[in-house]
């Protein structure tokens, strides 16, 4: 767990995270004594901080405020003949691309991984290649001398907790790893110990709960109704206005997105109004040199989404209603905590009017109850951001599951545990309830 009465001791010279202290003194719960007794220093040994999204992967190094790379979820295979002396004919030589590169190379590949679907890695071996090139090849890190910190999706299954142990002890040969819910860590991020976390990614969205540093994972919600849909969505109206534009254009879509697409705080009404972008501003030019006219009506829909599935036929929650289904899961007496500490984290949070929109529908729903919704100019990165801020501190060994010990266990889902102590199942929380 994380309280704001010890982060703003903390004397991190990278980050902006500005945290008053609480000037009332209480008597320290045993989370609080915890995180106080982590604060004592900062670790010494540098730590690589990985978060796999389902559109890039966020790596770094503990102690930064950023991550050092950013880099696509995708891998492009390109599939070439290779002459032989004499003629004969030879296999088809695969040349694998990563992130950017792949991103580039999107139209003339013979076929594309995305390793991370909605938030989720369904195969490890092909996330496999994507990791090793990122750590040996990106990063430069020395094989067996390096400790990684992987954030996890907030739904992640024990069975894929295992894998990825696995995957980094056993064959990319990390000497230590440490595994962290990544609700937790974006709400570390910005110095807060309870409040609801509303992750926005591109391939999922989350709401959960989060009470003295623990995830209450039994009011976890979870949408498929996130980033890439709103990119989807984009593409596919496009198209339909006779646009130049396809699914394979990702980049484009992406790029159209963040340039131009805000959120309006009512819908109906502002379809009503004029264009407020310029032709200038509202025109893109595709990759062929074609441009092609974005209006405020299309930009609007997509956005809507996220309030009003049925406008794109989802079948889901609104992420207001996500909202309040889950603060209403949580025991009576931290709702209001819950509703006066909404953080928002994930890139999609990143456009303008969301929080604003957010507030007001929520609001709509519950007109008497206090609302409070805070977004970090770092959210994109929020997670990244807090593996980093807690894989500094002096005592996050106690967190670490070390190769030797991780072979030596002959139950690995045992070890495992030592990974998950700060972030508890249901049956551990009782004693809020």
């Amino acid at each position: 767990g994380i309280n704001a009465e010890y982060m703003g001791q903390l004397k991190m010279k990278k980050l902006d995270h500005t945290i008053v202290p609480k000037k009332e003194v209480k008597k320290l719960s045993e989370i609080e004594q915890r995180v106080k007794k982590m604060e004592t220093g900062f670790d010494e040994a540098s730590w690589i901080v990985i978060d796999n999204g389902t559109e890039s992967v966020k790596s770094g190094y503990s102690g930064q405020d950023l991550p050092r790379l950013v880099t696509p979820s995708m891998i492009a295979i390109e599939e070439i003949t290779v002459d032989q002396p004499g003629g004969e004919q030879q296999p088809k030589k695969k040349i694998l691309s990563f992130g950017e590169e792949a991103l580039r190379k999107i139209d003339k590949a013979n076929s594309v991984i995305f390793p991370v679907v909605r938030g989720v890695i369904p195969n490890y071996e092909d996330m496999y290649t994507l990791w090793e090139n990122i750590l040996y090849k990106d990063l430069g890190v020395n094989r067996s001398q390096y400790q990684v910190l992987i954030s996890e999706n907030p739904i992640m299954k024990k069975q894929n907790r295992l894998s990825l142990a696995e995957m980094y002890l056993e064959k990319l040969g990390a000497d230590s790893i440490a595994i962290m819910n990544g609700a937790c860590l974006s709400l570390f991020s910005t110095g807060k110990t309870k409040g609801l976390v509303v992750e926005i990614g591109e391939g999922s969205a989350h709401t959960v709960p989060i009470f003295e540093g623990f995830a209450l994972q039994h009011a976890a919600l979870t949408s498929e109704i996130a980033g890439q849909d709103i990119t989807n969505f984009l593409i596919d109206s496009l198209a339909a206005q006779k646009m130049n534009i396809n699914k394979k254009m990702i980049k484009s879509g992406r790029d159209i997105k963040e340039k131009m697409c805000s959120v309006p705080q009512d819908y109906e009404l502002a379809l009503s109004f004029a264009d407020p972008l310029s032709e200038e501003e509202h025109s893109y030019e595709l990759p062929d040199r074609s441009i092609i006219q974005v209006g405020h009506k299309t930009r609007y829909a997509a956005t809507e989404i996220l309030f009003n599935p049925e406008i794109g036929h989802f079948k889901g929650k609104s992420i207001q209603q996500m909202i309040v289904d889950s603060i209403e899961k949580c025991p009576k007496h931290i709702r209001e905590d819950m509703y006066k500490n909404i953080v928002l984290t994930g890139g999609t949070t990143m456009m303008k009017g969301l929080k604003e929109r957010l507030e007001l529908e929520v609001k709509k729903l519950l007109p008497s109850v206090p609302v409070e919704i805070y977004h970090d100019s770092h959210r994109r990165f929020a997670t990244w951001i807090g593996g980093s801020m807690l894989s500094s501190m002096s005592t996050f060994s106690e967190f670490k599951i070390t190769a030797a010990s991780y072979r030596e266990a002959s139950n690995k889902s045992i070890i495992l545990k030592k990974g998950f102590q700060q972030f508890p199942t249901v049956s551990s929380l009782t004693n809020i309830r």
